[in-house]
């Protein structure tokens, strides 16, 4: 239980430092805090997105990250690549061009058991950059 109470303290603390008081709150309880706005092609479900992005535990713990020269393509209708909720709908928002801060709770994220790295109940935090909407 001790180590549950001190993941929601730095969780408190990083997502203070992350700025989630600035961000915008949908009906499903995500978050979003866009860092970086254009007016570039929208992401749709059917075309290919090319995304640089950096997953936290919502404590800070950093558990995956893209690099420049190994962007994630993939696309939000594919159901070969099921992803979660949150990162579908908050990718969605976005343009090509725009970074944000995605700031997922774990009901729309990998749900209440652990799951690999991430803890029970685990809130998500991305941070995404779309670099390319189609091919």
């Amino acid at each position: 239980e001790s180590r549950y109470s001190k993941y929601l303290e730095d969780k408190d603390a990083f997502l203070k430092k992350m700025n989630v008081d600035k961000a915008t709150k949908t009906d499903s309880g995500l978050r979003i805090l866009k860092i970086k706005k254009t007016k570039g092609k929208k992401v749709v479900a059917n075309k290919p997105v090319t995304a640089n992005f950096t997953l936290y535990v919502a404590n800070g713990t950093k558990v995956q990250s893209t690099t420049k020269d190994k962007p994630f393509v993939f696309q939000l209708d594919d159901a070969t690549k099921p992803m979660i909720t949150g990162f579908k709908e908050g990718v969605a928002k976005m343009r090509e061009g725009e970074k944000a801060l995605l700031f997922i709770p774990y009901y729309i994220g990998f749900g209440e058991a652990a799951y690999g790295p991430f803890p029970r109940k685990a809130d998500l935090v991305f941070e995404i950059e779309i670099v390319k909407v189609g091919k």
